[in-house]
């Protein structure tokens, strides 16, 4: 049952999978999302009141990361929150990656 599905991703995949969560018309269990961001979609998604932003997300992100900032992700949690979902945030020791 797609309740009981976790999506996921690293970098870009984590992009894509927070965009796919948010725009899947049934409730998912929710995302893993590892040094991702939210892409423009993701945010139409999150405005509209998307049927997945009661969901639970996990957000990882390494603190060392050159790759791709770690406000991505601090961004990602604020706009997940502000629309109700439930997220988990962590900020390890570790550079860009999985």
């Amino acid at each position: 049952a797609p309740s009981q599905l976790i999506v996921g991703g690293y970098s870009q995949g984590a992009a894509s999978a927070l965009q796919s969560v948010l725009e899947y018309p049934e409730r998912l269990a929710g995302c893993i999302a590892l040094s991702g961001w939210v892409l423009p979609r993701a945010h139409d998604a999150l405005r509209v009141g998307a049927v997945n932003c009661g969901a639970r997300y996990y957000l990882y992100h390494g603190r060392r990361d050159v790759q791709v900032s770690l406000n991505c992700s601090k961004h990602a949690r604020q706009l997940l929150s502000e629309a109700g979902a439930q997220v988990d945030f962590v900020a390890g020791s570790a550079g860009h990656a999985p």
